[in-house]
């Protein structure tokens, strides 16, 4: 009888790549694991043809990481300048140390699963299962939280009608969706692309901002004197600012799951990773210098939605609606790179048996995971409308993306 695909067993196999067994070794342990779909899809040519390199992997990690800078991580500036300092220091030590570990790990089991695929062998097969539900949600969720930033962007830029905003969310996906499925060396190029506009929109804010700012002048917290200029609340307060600071770099843990589509995947990865996250550290610490120090101060920047837009506002004397629209290609760049992430995940759980055979269908030629991208964008959409309707649920969605990152990340430490 056939075993279901949904079976936690599997029998011993032998993978593809390995060397046969050794005469008279038993290779019967009671379950091996089966690895081949967490690992490459043995496509040499596609994978000679797109010849991809670390710079690719870099592009890939500023895909994601860079749209962060442009929302929401100011509101953690109510703890105090200083307090948020200390914040971020801790996160971006966290998540370099991540990066160093993800890393190196790729560098001797490079898993197209990404961080599931490790803990699917590491740690087993049901942890290695909650692994991936946890990874592929999270970036479901990212791409859902740029989609609805982007529709609420748009009506802000246009001054439109709210009921617009569910055609803006359509458009993304569908025109995020057309780039994917196409596939080949024009979603890299497009990729490319984006990162490179990002980075050069991100430089311009960071060096434009540099003449306008005073930091001693709008850093501080108002009327407050000594250490409470620069901390507010307590420790209960900053622990609840504490995840703002990884805004700036989500995202970029998920380099690895480009393994199965680059020719040597044990040193490109790893160069992508340290590169990406690198400048990534850079900007996010820059960002916060400079956006602190500029006008009107600290207590009203801290409540904005978009916090670069006021510098924008400020070096190009535009109203506030127009200003904005320099947002919108990091917002696009940051839900174009999740839809990827959670395509490849849900594409290699397909092919290694932890979701229904389904999700590992390719259309051929292309080698684009169809069903998994849109499954995976339907539940996106959805989550948008839900939020549109009920827009308290923000906050719980927002833990659940917390929840899986926080478990990937023990998995992979």
């Amino acid at each position: 009888m056939k075993e279901p695909w949904f079976g936690w067993r599997s029998h011993a196999v032998q993978d593809a790549t390995s060397e046969s067994s050794v005469p008279g070794e038993s290779s019967d342990s009671g379950e091996v694991i089966e690895i081949k779909g967490d690992q490459f899809s043995n496509k040499s040519d596609e994978v000679t043809s797109l010849n991809l390199t670390s710079l690719d992997m870099i592009a890939l990690g500023l895909t994601t990481a860079i749209g962060g800078h442009y929302f929401a991580w100011n509101a953690g500036l109510s703890i105090g300048f200083g307090g948020f300092l200390i914040s971020l220091f801790l996160i971006a030590s966290a998540y370099y140390t991540l990066i160093l570990c993800i890393a190196e790990l790729s560098s001797a089991l490079p898993f197209a699963g990404g961080a599931y695929g490790i803990a699917r062998v590491t740690l087993g097969i049901f942890p290695g299962y909650l692994v991936a539900v946890c990874d592929s949600y999270k970036s479901i969720i990212y791409c859902s939280t740029s989609a609805f930033a982007l529709g609420s962007t748009l009506t802000f830029v246009t001054e439109g009608e709210v009921i617009n905003e569910f055609s803006y969310w359509f458009a993304f996906y569908i025109f995020c969706l057309i780039i994917h499925l196409y596939g080949g060396k024009n979603f890299w190029r497009f990729n490319s692309m984006l990162a490179v506009l990002s980075v050069l929109i991100l430089f311009m804010y960071i060096f434009g901002s540099i003449k306008f700012a005073d930091f001693n002048e709008n850093a501080p917290y108002p009327n407050e004197e000594g250490l409470a200029k620069w901390f507010q609340g307590g420790m209960y307060q900053f622990m609840a600012v504490l995840p703002l600071g990884t805004r700036f770099f989500q995202g970029i843990q998920s380099i690895n799951l480009a393994c199965g589509q680059i020719k040597n995947p044990k040193t490109e990865v790893p160069k992508g990773y340290l590169g990406a996250m690198t400048f990534t550290l850079f900007t996010s610490f820059a960002v916060l210098f400079l956006a602190a120090s500029l006008s009107p101060g600290i207590t009203d920047f801290a409540r904005r939605t978009r916090p670069l837009t006021n510098g924008f506002k400020i070096m190009f004397a535009l109203p506030r609606n127009r200003a904005t629209i320099f947002n919108l290609p990091a917002t696009i760049m940051s839900g174009f790179g999740f839809m990827y992430f959670y395509g490849q995940q849900l594409l290699a759980m397909g092919k290694s048996g932890l979701l229904n055979p389904v999700f590992g269908k390719e259309i051929p030629g292309h080698n684009t995971p169809y069903v998994s991208l849109l499954v995976g964008s339907a539940l996106g959409y959805m989550l948008c409308v839900i939020k549109w309707h009920y827009p308290d649920s923000d906050d719980q969605i927002y833990a659940l993306s917390m929840l899986g990152a926080v478990t990937t990340y023990l998995s992979i430490l």
